[in-house]
């Protein structure tokens, strides 16, 4: 399972959108690494658009993103089919890089398909201020 749920979250790579709508998701100047992503986590359960999304993504990503072949592109339902793959997400582990902090990693623990615990991490850099997701999780 842990393969399968790898290669859909690459399969997010071919998302598109345009770098202006990859601005700050919310306020929170003081919030956590882990308070950002828990609060992802609601956004992506809750988006109506891709741009709810993207809009927690670094901008690099969102650059990655944009410059994806429409052939490789996913919409939001795609992105919900990944995430879905993994319920009952928590953070298990923040540490910190720099200082003051510009990056994090977490480790993440979460319930696979086959209702068996997964460990996974995500990690996060700070853009002008804010958490933004510097990649997709990675789970195992």
């Amino acid at each position: 399972m842990a393969s399968v749920v790898v290669a859909a979250l690459i399969m997010i790579v071919s998302v598109v959108s345009t770098p202006e709508q990859a601005t700050t998701a919310g306020p929170a100047a003081a919030e956590t690494a882990t308070q950002f992503y828990t609060r992802y986590q609601a956004a992506m359960a809750n988006a109506s658009t891709v741009d709810d999304v993207i809009a927690f993504w670094a901008a690099d990503l969102v650059k990655e993103f944009t410059a994806a072949p429409a052939a490789e592109r996913t919409d939001l339902a795609g992105l919900k089919r990944i995430y879905s793959l993994v319920s009952h997400v928590k953070v298990t582990r923040e540490t910190l890089t720099g200082s003051p902090a510009t990056g994090a990693t977490l480790r993440l623990e979460g319930t696979g398909r086959d209702r068996k615990t997964v460990t996974g991490t995500v990690h996060l850099v700070k853009e002008n201020g804010a958490w933004k997701l510097f990649g997709p999780e990675d789970w195992h």
